[in-house]
């Protein structure tokens, strides 16, 4: 059951990640709002802890 829950925690953040790094990208060729990028990069620190957070093993072992 962990390791299904695991699985599909990686496949999300690894979606996530590429949709972020390609809005980001469009936004920095569009000269897009201020406010988006500083909404992505606030986003992106977010998805880099929760997968450090992932990689960590669980304290409960």
């Amino acid at each position: 059951m962990a390791e299904i829950k695991r699985s599909k925690l990686s496949v999300f953040s690894t979606v996530l990640f590429i949709v972020l790094f390609t809005g980001n990208t469009i936004l920095k060729f569009t000269q897009g709002q201020t406010a988006l990028s500083i909404l992505f990069a606030v986003i992106t620190i977010l998805y880099v802890a929760v997968t450090l957070s992932d990689l960590r093993p669980p304290r409960g072992k």
